[in-house]
């Protein structure tokens, strides 16, 4: 370890931060630890001893000398193996013993990318790769894992050959089932944060150093996660879908889009400083994040079998809420329905009310009618539209004077005659003015 000292005009010296090397195809870099913390994503083994603690809510617990051992080992490895990054992945639970699972990755870490494992921390063995013949044929295991990798399971298929002699098929060591299932959870439920990792042009997946974090409103949402593997839904999107992608961030699949619907477990802890994600297909798996900085990373510890009965589970959830939402909906509904009525019946009252109102008001006008029918011929008066009749008669008489017709001018001097005619009789009506004395 290597110490470095500033020497501030009128203080005394001060030491900043101490420097650890990291190898990287046999070159020796130097990184403090401020910039060891841009560029430390995951559970690696310099900060295992803090990341661990982040998951120590969901049961996930080491003690003091694996954390020692661990450390210590796993450092030993990445020199051994020229790894860029080795992390810590979890530890797979067996009978006899566990297994404690590392992985180590170079400068591209979605294309290389190799697993270890071991039984007490510090001895490590090499997993083969997982091919995909080697994955179908270790599901058909069934049971735990018992802890020693050379155990055979039990499972052996037999088969014909052309010529009608039967040939058995050896079964698969617990070494490769170990490797399948890690490559499996891995598919599954490996995730990292929107914008964590970058592609560039060359088709290379980098750390993004610029990544700074989810905020806590982003960190509340599936969409902000994504699998750390080759997409596979991506490639299905249209072109309006990828629209608003950004391709360099934006090339993997979303954890929004699991099947089925909540088989991811989202929960805030800390207030907002810290969030988790469980896995519901893997019992287990647990992925933490602390919204506004770099600090994220993933853990399993479990038997390593799949919870194929989540999606019963499911049903049986849903099944339980649809039944209390049918409840609430029917109540609803009913108040709905109640409400509906009452409007109805208040617009037929109405309605019946205008009806009443309309048949007495015929029987009036026919009432009046037959009156005027039974009067004596000089006497008949339209009663009924005495008053329409009038009104009519003087706005027709109007309009006719309006209008510069004949029969409108003459009216009009007849009225003016009458006028001062009228005004001549007051005149001589009037008494005479009285003399003052």
């Amino acid at each position: 370890m290597i110490l470095i000292f500033v020497f501030l005009s009128g203080s005394v010296p001060t030491c900043l931060f101490p420097l650890t090397t990291r190898t990287n195809g046999g070159d020796e870099h130097l990184f403090t630890d401020t910039e060891r913390n841009l560029t430390s994503t995951k559970m690696e083994a310099a900060d295992l001893h803090l990341n661990i603690d982040y998951v120590g809510t969901s049961g996930t617990v080491l003690s003091p000398e694996q954390k020692a051992a661990l450390q210590t080992s796993l450092v030993i490895q990445q020199n051994r193996y020229k790894f860029h990054r080795i992390y810590f992945w979890g530890k797979i639970l067996g009978i006899k013993d566990d297994y404690f699972i590392a992985q180590g990755t170079q400068r591209d870490e979605m294309a290389e990318c190799k697993t270890l494992y071991s039984k007490d921390c510090v001895n490590w063995g090499l997993l083969p790769p997982a091919t995909k013949a080697m994955r179908e044929k270790s599901k058909l295991a069934k049971g735990r894992f018992t802890g020693d990798p050379s155990h055979e399971f039990e499972h052996v298929q037999t088969k014909k050959s052309a010529d009608g002699e039967e040939g058995h098929e050896e079964g698969r060591n617990e070494e490769d089932r170990l490797a399948s299932v890690i490559a499996e959870i891995d598919e599954d439920v490996k995730i990292v944060p929107r914008a964590a990792f970058i592609k560039t042009p060359t088709g290379e997946t980098l750390s993004n150093r610029c990544f700074e974090g989810l905020s806590v409103s982003e960190a509340a949402k599936l969409c902000s996660y994504m699998h750390f593997r080759e997409p596979k839904a991506l490639f299905e999107k249209t072109l309006l879908q990828k629209a608003n992608l950004d391709k360099s961030i934006d090339f993997l699949d979303t954890v929004e889009e699991d099947i089925p619907k909540g088989c991811w477990s989202l929960q805030f802890e800390r207030g907002s400083g810290l969030v988790t994600l469980r896995s519901l297909w893997w019992n287990g798996f647990v992925f933490f994040h602390v919204p506004g900085s770099r600090r994220f990373g993933h853990v399993y510890v479990g038997i390593g079998e799949k919870n194929l009965d989540l999606p019963f589970m499911f049903q049986t959830h849903i099944k339980k809420h649809l039944s209390a939402w049918y409840v609430q909906q029917a109540a609803i509904n009913q108040v709905e329905n109640e409400r509906r009525m009452k409007e109805a019946e208040l617009l037929w009252n109405q309605q019946i009310a205008m009806m009443e109102a309309q048949k007495e008001e015929q029987k009036r006008i026919q009432e009046e009618q037959m009156r005027q029918q039974q009067a004596p011929p000089g006497k008949q008066k339209n009663l009924v539209n005495s008053k329409f009749m009038r009104r009519e008669t003087k706005n027709n008489t109007r309009s006719r004077l309006e209008v510069g017709s004949p029969e409108g001018l003459g009216k009009r001097k007849k009225n003016k005659k009458r006028e001062v005619q009228k005004g001549k009789q007051e005149e001589k009506h009037q008494d005479p003015p009285r003399e003052k004395y």
